[in-house]
């Protein structure tokens, strides 16, 4: 099982939703609603990007302690509906995990910043949250793989 996330998001994204989002609900098409709604609207970092996130960084928690390590993961529902309101302290706490995710690698070389506030975020910075999920996903194989050669659960690979 791999994660399966956003990382390639442009400004044509950004002004796609502009787009959308200056004309009024009732002069949408049917496929621009769906579109927007649906999540397949890159360019709005909305609730289902929240619960995708949030999802993978429950996923890879689980993965981590089952091979006794820990982020310091905070856990957040991933449940999020269209309607609901993302706090800046809840922003705070979903940073903070990624950036815990982000220690896990020890060189992290090539390895994006955590975004510093989650306030107006940049299709870049969405970018790179995800980036760095995709990296810290990507050592689960060489650790599983560590364990089973050295019958220990730290091997020095990350």
């Amino acid at each position: 099982y791999r994660i399966r996330l956003v990382t390639d998001r442009n400004q044509a994204d950004v002004d796609e939703a502009n787009r959308l989002l200056s004309i009024s609900g009732s002069g949408w098409t049917q496929e621009e609603l769906d579109g927007f709604l649906l999540a397949n609207q890159k360019g709005c970092y909305n609730y289902t990007d929240l619960n995708r996130v949030i999802f993978a960084m429950s996923y890879l928690d689980n993965r981590f302690k089952n091979m006794g390590y820990s982020s310091g993961y905070q856990e957040q529902s991933f449940d999020l509906g269209p309607s609901d309101y993302f706090k800046k302290t809840d922003g705070e706490v979903y940073l903070m995990n990624v950036g815990g995710f982000r220690k896990m690698i020890k060189n992290p070389v090539g390895i994006p910043e955590v975004p510093e506030s989650a306030e107006r975020l940049t299709f870049q910075s969405a970018n790179d949250i995800e980036k760095i999920l995709v990296s810290v996903d990507s050592v689960v194989p060489i650790l599983v793989k560590s364990n089973v050669y050295s019958n220990e659960s730290f091997s020095g690979e990350m």
